[in-house]
Protein backbone atom coordinates (compact mmCIF):
# COMPACT_ATOMS: atom_id res chain seq x y z
CA UNK A 1 0.00 0.00 0.00
CA UNK A 2 2.80 2.22 0.73
CA UNK A 3 4.65 1.58 -2.87
CA UNK A 4 3.34 5.05 -4.52
CA UNK A 5 4.06 7.26 -1.08
CA UNK A 6 7.71 5.81 -0.66
CA UNK A 7 8.68 6.55 -4.07
CA UNK A 8 7.35 10.00 -4.12
CA UNK A 9 10.50 11.66 -5.50
CA UNK A 10 11.03 9.20 -8.31
CA UNK A 11 6.89 9.53 -9.47
CA UNK A 12 7.16 13.09 -9.56
CA UNK A 13 10.09 13.09 -11.46
CA UNK A 14 9.46 11.15 -14.11
CA UNK A 15 7.26 9.51 -16.56
CA UNK A 16 6.60 5.80 -16.64
CA UNK A 17 3.56 3.59 -16.12
CA UNK A 18 2.99 4.36 -12.23
CA UNK A 19 1.40 0.69 -11.37
CA UNK A 20 5.04 -0.35 -11.56
CA UNK A 21 5.20 0.57 -8.03
CA UNK A 22 2.81 -1.74 -6.20
CA UNK A 23 3.58 -4.17 -9.15
CA UNK A 24 7.26 -4.45 -8.00
CA UNK A 25 6.12 -4.97 -4.54
CA UNK A 26 4.67 -7.96 -5.54
CA UNK A 27 7.48 -9.02 -8.05
CA UNK A 28 9.66 -8.70 -4.31
CA UNK A 29 7.30 -11.46 -2.84
CA UNK A 30 7.60 -13.43 -5.61
CA UNK A 31 11.44 -13.88 -5.97
CA UNK A 32 11.53 -15.65 -2.08
CA UNK A 33 9.06 -17.89 -3.41
CA UNK A 34 10.97 -20.56 -5.29
CA UNK A 35 13.62 -21.23 -1.99
CA UNK A 36 9.81 -21.10 0.09
CA UNK A 37 8.33 -23.91 -2.23
CA UNK A 38 11.79 -26.26 -2.43
CA UNK A 39 11.55 -26.34 1.36
CA UNK A 40 7.92 -27.21 1.62
CA UNK A 41 8.68 -29.47 -0.60
CA UNK A 42 11.15 -31.11 1.77
CA UNK A 43 8.84 -30.86 4.25
CA UNK A 44 5.78 -32.26 2.37
CA UNK A 45 7.79 -35.52 1.29
CA UNK A 46 9.38 -35.47 5.08
CA UNK A 47 6.38 -35.69 6.57
CA UNK A 48 4.82 -38.23 3.98
CA UNK A 49 2.27 -36.13 2.76
CA UNK A 50 0.12 -37.44 0.00
CA UNK A 51 1.61 -36.68 -3.86
CA UNK A 52 -1.12 -37.28 -6.35
CA UNK A 53 -1.90 -35.63 -9.49
CA UNK A 54 -3.77 -32.63 -7.87
CA UNK A 55 -0.48 -31.35 -6.87
CA UNK A 56 -0.38 -30.18 -10.71
CA UNK A 57 -3.25 -27.69 -9.99
CA UNK A 58 -0.82 -25.49 -7.56
CA UNK A 59 0.30 -23.58 -10.57
CA UNK A 60 -2.66 -22.60 -11.85
CA UNK A 61 -4.22 -21.70 -7.86
CA UNK A 62 -0.97 -19.98 -7.24
CA UNK A 63 -1.01 -18.13 -10.97
CA UNK A 64 -4.52 -16.65 -9.84
CA UNK A 65 -3.13 -15.74 -6.39
CA UNK A 66 -0.66 -13.87 -7.89
CA UNK A 67 -3.47 -11.90 -9.77
CA UNK A 68 -5.29 -11.60 -6.88
CA UNK A 69 -2.21 -9.85 -5.04
CA UNK A 70 -1.67 -7.09 -7.94
CA UNK A 71 -5.59 -6.22 -8.04
CA UNK A 72 -5.04 -6.13 -3.93
CA UNK A 73 -1.90 -3.85 -4.16
CA UNK A 74 -2.98 -1.57 -7.18
CA UNK A 75 -6.35 -0.82 -4.23
CA UNK A 76 -4.07 -1.01 -1.78
CA UNK A 77 -1.74 1.47 -3.03
CA UNK A 78 -4.29 4.39 -4.40
CA UNK A 79 -6.23 3.91 -1.04
CA UNK A 80 -3.28 5.02 0.56
CA UNK A 81 -2.04 7.73 -1.39
CA UNK A 82 -5.96 9.57 -0.96
CA UNK A 83 -6.19 8.93 3.15
CA UNK A 84 -3.49 8.77 4.96
CA UNK A 85 -4.63 6.41 8.18
CA UNK A 86 -5.23 4.06 5.55
CA UNK A 87 -2.00 1.83 5.56
CA UNK A 88 -2.80 1.57 9.09
CA UNK A 89 -6.38 -0.18 7.97
CA UNK A 90 -5.28 -1.96 5.04
CA UNK A 91 -2.68 -3.76 8.05
CA UNK A 92 -5.73 -4.82 10.26
CA UNK A 93 -7.96 -5.54 7.29
CA UNK A 94 -4.70 -7.99 6.18
CA UNK A 95 -4.63 -9.38 10.25
CA UNK A 96 -8.38 -10.04 9.65
CA UNK A 97 -8.43 -11.98 6.65
CA UNK A 98 -5.29 -13.77 7.56
CA UNK A 99 -7.23 -15.17 10.58
CA UNK A 100 -10.26 -15.98 8.66
CA UNK A 101 -8.70 -17.43 6.03
CA UNK A 102 -7.86 -21.24 6.00
CA UNK A 103 -4.13 -21.41 6.58
CA UNK A 104 -3.35 -21.45 9.86
CA UNK A 105 -6.91 -24.51 10.39
CA UNK A 106 -8.12 -27.22 8.87
CA UNK A 107 -11.23 -26.69 6.73
CA UNK A 108 -12.57 -29.34 8.52
CA UNK A 109 -12.81 -28.06 11.71
CA UNK A 110 -14.93 -25.05 10.40
CA UNK A 111 -18.40 -25.60 10.93
CA UNK A 112 -20.97 -25.74 8.32
CA UNK A 113 -22.89 -22.16 9.16
CA UNK A 114 -19.37 -20.64 9.62
CA UNK A 115 -18.17 -21.81 6.61
CA UNK A 116 -21.21 -20.70 4.58
CA UNK A 117 -20.20 -16.91 5.47
CA UNK A 118 -16.17 -17.39 5.63
CA UNK A 119 -16.98 -18.22 2.29
CA UNK A 120 -17.91 -14.52 1.42
CA UNK A 121 -14.09 -13.87 2.21
CA UNK A 122 -11.54 -13.29 -0.96
CA UNK A 123 -9.18 -15.73 0.11
CA UNK A 124 -11.16 -18.19 1.67
CA UNK A 125 -11.75 -20.46 -1.65
CA UNK A 126 -8.11 -19.81 -2.73
CA UNK A 127 -6.79 -21.11 0.45
CA UNK A 128 -9.54 -23.98 1.13
CA UNK A 129 -8.06 -25.45 -2.71
CA UNK A 130 -4.70 -25.47 -1.25
CA UNK A 131 -5.81 -26.93 1.56
CA UNK A 132 -7.18 -29.93 -0.28
CA UNK A 133 -4.46 -30.20 -2.73
CA UNK A 134 -1.93 -30.53 0.19
CA UNK A 135 -3.95 -33.24 1.54
CA UNK A 136 -4.19 -35.10 -1.74
CA UNK A 137 -7.68 -34.43 -3.25
CA UNK A 138 -8.72 -32.32 -5.86
CA UNK A 139 -10.94 -29.45 -4.96
CA UNK A 140 -14.46 -28.70 -5.83
CA UNK A 141 -15.14 -27.31 -9.29
CA UNK A 142 -17.02 -25.06 -7.29
CA UNK A 143 -14.48 -23.68 -5.17
CA UNK A 144 -12.19 -23.33 -7.78
CA UNK A 145 -14.41 -20.92 -9.63
CA UNK A 146 -14.77 -19.08 -6.77
CA UNK A 147 -11.43 -18.50 -5.89
CA UNK A 148 -10.73 -17.59 -9.85
CA UNK A 149 -13.94 -15.30 -9.77
CA UNK A 150 -12.24 -13.62 -6.76
CA UNK A 151 -8.89 -13.16 -8.04
CA UNK A 152 -10.27 -11.83 -11.70
CA UNK A 153 -12.84 -9.26 -9.99
CA UNK A 154 -10.17 -8.43 -7.82
CA UNK A 155 -7.99 -7.63 -10.34
CA UNK A 156 -10.29 -5.54 -12.40
CA UNK A 157 -11.13 -3.25 -9.45
CA UNK A 158 -7.88 -2.52 -8.30
CA UNK A 159 -7.16 -1.61 -11.97
CA UNK A 160 -9.87 0.40 -12.74
CA UNK A 161 -9.43 2.30 -9.23
CA UNK A 162 -5.76 2.76 -9.76
CA UNK A 163 -6.27 4.05 -13.70
CA UNK A 164 -8.83 6.39 -12.57
CA UNK A 165 -7.21 8.30 -10.05
CA UNK A 166 -3.47 7.85 -11.33
CA UNK A 167 -2.96 11.11 -12.68
CA UNK A 168 -4.33 12.18 -9.12
CA UNK A 169 -1.12 10.86 -7.37
CA UNK A 170 0.98 14.08 -7.77
CA UNK A 171 -1.47 16.41 -6.51
CA UNK A 172 -1.98 14.20 -3.55
CA UNK A 173 1.78 13.60 -2.77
Amino acid sequence: GRSIKSSKNLMLNSTFPRALFPMTTVCKGLMTFPSKILIYAVFHLALQAPVGWSLLLLPVLFSFQVLLMVGLALFASTLVVFFSDASNAVQYVGRLLFFTTPVIYPLAVIPDGIRAVLAWQPFFALFASYQEILDGQVPELGLMLQAVLWSVTILVVGTRVFLRHEREFALRL
